[in-house]
């Protein structure tokens, strides 16, 4: 049992990590519990580095919808910028991370 959850059908486990991953195109997706909250991490496929979204929830349902949301959003996205326009990026200059969070 993870989390209170045994299998989340699409989604592989990474016993080693602690997350939850899924790929759809190319993006992955992963869940992980930090402290008090869950945290959805949105990376272009193949690629190491800071994460290209990051959306926060302190629901384990809600960080699977909004992360199968973002899935659904940048499936057949072309490039990895088309990730750093996103309101969750923390590349993105007007997004919640500079205004909201940062304030």
């Amino acid at each position: 049992m993870i989390w209170g959850y045994t299998e989340l059908e699409g989604w592989h486990y990474a016993k080693k990590w602690g997350y939850y991953q899924r790929c759809e195109g190319p993006v992955v997706a992963y869940i992980e519990r930090m402290l008090s909250f869950y945290r959805v991490h949105v990376t272009w496929r193949g690629q190491l580095g800071m994460c290209d979204i990051e959306y926060r929830n302190e629901s384990f349902d809600g960080a699977k919808e909004k992360a199968l949301e973002l899935l659904a959003k940048y499936k057949d996205a072309a490039d990895k910028a088309d990730l750093h326009k996103d309101y969750f990026s923390p590349f993105n200059s007007e997004g919640y991370w500079q205004t909201v969070y940062y304030k």
